[in-house]
């Protein structure tokens, strides 16, 4: 009896004494659907009362940021070079509000309300343009100038060169333990 075959008998042997394979349906994956009549009862405090079975498609997340986070301080060696970071997020915010990225690229390195302001732009210039049609000159960072008027925080002026034309930007970036975060924008 050869190698092979040895083998073969043995595998046949050892599937035989396996039970056999059941197929089972796969389970719903959502929540019962709750009777619109039937109030939810949830506390002032936000926590759920038990007592009521379901919570259809709720999901818990936080607003705000945790305390202990907020009041963290954070460590000089984890922020990369403020006036490198300054440089590069300056051009990919002269490039969004020009209309060539989209504004989602900055959301991280931005406050909500300079994300915000930026977004306007962004769109303002999308109408401007032709259909499939971009800019012909991209906007770049010529020069930057920082300070640090408090710990944590810098304080930048950016020269940017837009074909013959020359502006000014300045913004604030502040320390935050996710990074450095532009709090303030202007542009002249």
């Amino acid at each position: 009896m050869s190698a092979a075959r040895a083998g073969a008998a043995v595998t046949r042997g050892a599937a035989a004494d396996l039970p056999p394979i059941r197929v089972l349906p796969i389970p719903e994956h959502r929540p019962m659907a709750l009777d619109p009549d039937e109030p939810v009862f949830v506390t002032w405090t936000g926590a759920i009362d038990h007592s009521q079975p379901f919570i259809q498609d709720a999901l818990a997340f936080e607003l705000m940021p945790r305390r202990s986070d907020v009041d963290r301080e954070v460590a000089k060696v984890d922020l990369p070079d403020p006036h490198i970071w300054i440089r590069t997020t300056g051009q990919l915010l002269i490039e969004v509000m020009a209309g060539l990225r989209s504004p989602a690229q900055v959301v991280r390195a931005c406050a909500p309300e300079v994300y915000d302001a930026i977004a306007r732009r962004h769109a303002a210039m999308a109408r401007r343009r032709p259909e499939g049609q971009g800019p012909s000159i991209r906007p770049r960072v010529a020069r930057v100038r920082t300070s640090n008027p408090v710990p944590g925080a810098i304080e930048a002026a950016l020269l940017i060169v837009h074909g013959a034309r020359v502006r000014a930007m300045a913004v604030r970036v502040d320390a935050t333990v996710t990074g450095w975060r532009v709090t303030a924008l202007q542009l002249g």
